[in-house]
C-alpha cells in the first residue's frame, strides 16, 4: 500500500511527515494493530519514498509525502480490518493513499 505517513504534532493537532526508512518502519508497525492486522517485521519492505504534489487551484498546491509498504500481514481484528480495507488507511485517501492491495498467500 502507498500511504502518506504523518504524525500529529502535539497539542496543535497539525501533522508532520515521517521521514527515514527506519522511522517509517517503526511508524507503520506501530499503527497496524488499530487497522486490524499485524505485519511480519522481517517481511516488511519500505520503498518509493517521495513527495506527490497536487494542484488544488492554480494558486494552491497540496504536498503529500509518500511511502510504499509491502509485507505479509496477519488479520488480528476482522472488523477493524474490513473497515480498513473498505475505507482505506490514514490521511490523504482522497488522493489515492492508504488503499490496501491484498494478495492471498498460496500454499
Amino acid at each position: 500500500m502507498v500511504v502518506n505517513p504523518t504524525e500529529r504534532n502535539g497539542p496543535s493537532k497539525t501533522t508532520k511527515p515521517v521521514r527515514g526508512v527506519e522511522k517509517l518502519r517503526s511508524w507503520f508497525l506501530q499503527k497496524t494493530p488499530r487497522w486490524g492486522f499485524l505485519v511480519e517485521p522481517n517481511s516488511l519492505q519500505v520503498s518509493h519514498l517521495g513527495v506527490q504534489i497536487f494542484n488544488k487551484t492554480e494558486e494552491e498546491k497540496h504536498t503529500h509525502g509518500s511511502a510504499k509498504f509491502i509485507g505479509r500481514l496477519k488479520v488480528i481484528d476482522r472488523q477493524a480490518f474490513v473497515t480498513s480495507f473498505n475505507h482505506g488507511i490514514g490521511c490523504a485517501k482522497g488522493f489515492g493513499f492508504g488503499l490496501l492491495q491484498i494478495v492471498p498467500i498460496q500454499k
